[in-house]
C-alpha cells in the first residue's frame, strides 16, 4: 500500500503507528479494527494541515483494506 507523500516515516508499534513527516512532525495513530475508528495524537511538534490530512487518509485507507467498505465522509 502507498501512503501519502506527506508522511516519511511510518513505524507499527504493537498495533499504534507512529507516523512522522520532513518537518519533525510526529503522530500516534490508533486504529480500532472493530469499531471502525480511529484517533490520532500529536507527540512531537504541532503538525501541518497537510500532514493531518494525509494521516486522515492513511487510515481511512488502512479501513478499508480491512473492511472492504468506503469510510470517506
Amino acid at each position: 500500500m502507498q501512503y501519502p507523500k506527506e508522511i516519511a516515516e511510518i513505524y507499527l508499534l504493537q498495533g499504534k503507528y507512529l507516523l512522522r513527516d520532513s518537518t519533525g512532525g510526529e503522530v500516534l495513530l490508533l486504529i480500532n479494527y472493530k469499531g471502525n475508528k480511529f484517533s490520532h495524537r500529536f507527540i512531537a511538534l504541532e503538525p501541518s494541515t497537510r500532514f493531518t490530512r494525509a494521516i486522515r487518509r492513511f487510515a481511512k485507507r488502512l479501513l478499508e483494506r480491512k473492511h472492504g467498505m468506503n469510510m470517506a465522509k
